[in-house]
């Protein structure tokens, strides 16, 4: 993801972990982080077909305790797609929406370093740094 100046990562109580407070951010700053993600779809079958195409976020500490789903449904898309058809489909990437969580006092934050986008059995790995 591409750097933003002045963005600063705030440490939890324990020191354990670093994050972004989205809040603090503001609206600016998370319309600038947002990015398009392109996912190739072929259909490998003899017939035309509908297909869904369904975008992942997959936390590395979701067994942290913090009580998260260890992944979460970001994206979705259904195309029709003809026999050996091949397909690009773009989903807009809204860090400060899909990649934030809630800590206990009800704060929307990004937690820094990576998160992990799936598609089917692909994963990809981002990192979020300042």
């Amino acid at each position: 993801m591409r750097g933003i100046d002045g963005l600063k990562a705030l440490e939890t109580a324990g020191g354990t972990a670093s994050y972004y407070d989205v809040e603090e951010m503001g609206v600016e700053t998370c319309d600038r982080l947002k990015f398009p993600a392109v996912v190739r779809v072929q259909n490998h079958g003899p017939m035309d077909g509908r297909y869904p195409v369904l975008l992942f976020l997959r936390w590395p500490n979701a067994t942290d305790g913090s009580g998260r789903a260890a992944s979460q449904l970001i994206g979705f898309r259904s195309l029709h797609l003809r026999a050996a058809q091949t397909a690009h489909v773009e989903f807009e990437v809204s860090p400060c929406k899909q990649l934030s969580r809630a800590t206990e006092d009800g704060r929307k934050v990004i937690d820094q370093g990576s998160h992990f986008m799936m598609v089917g059995e692909d994963e990809f790995e981002l990192s979020f740094m300042a």
